[in-house]
């Protein structure tokens, strides 16, 4: 499994998730099938927006889990998940239970104090098991 940590310089959520929708787009294009985990049903909801939104001349197939419609990208914030995806990018607080479902995850990291600190928490849970860890800083 291999994890991939981006920090961002963008601190607001509306900035996160459009660099969110870049990410998903290239793993779409790449042929992964692709689950975002989020916090609550709010932001499942923002980024289901985010996706419909960020590109006027392409498109995502995306929809959110509690639709009930298979989509190469599902967007949702329970334990509840998709079946057959590779792709795990992780928005929420925690690290998932269902996390080693997948061959891929990554996590999105701002700026912020808090949401550093938490990223940190991930990244010891994910060394402690012996996985394959990248950080990308991105401007």
């Amino acid at each position: 499994m291999k994890i991939d940590f981006y920090v961002t310089s963008a601190l607001e959520k509306n900035g996160l998730f459009r660099f969110v929708c870049r990410i998903v787009e290239k793993a779409y294009q790449q042929g992964c099938r692709v689950y975002i985990h989020t916090e609550n049903a709010s932001d499942a909801q923002q980024m289901d927006t985010a996706l419909w939104t960020f590109h006027d001349v392409s498109f995502v197939p995306h929809s959110l889990v509690s639709e009930n419609k298979p989509a190469p990208v599902m967007v949702g914030f329970l334990e509840k998940l998709p079946a057959s995806t590779e792709v795990l990018i992780n928005l929420s607080a925690t690290v998932p239970m269902f996390y080693d479902r997948f061959q891929r995850i990554i996590e999105i990291v701002s700026e912020d104090p808090i949401q550093k600190s938490k990223a940190r928490e991930h990244y010891r849970r994910y060394k402690a098991n012996g996985f394959e860890i990248d950080v990308h800083n991105i401007s």
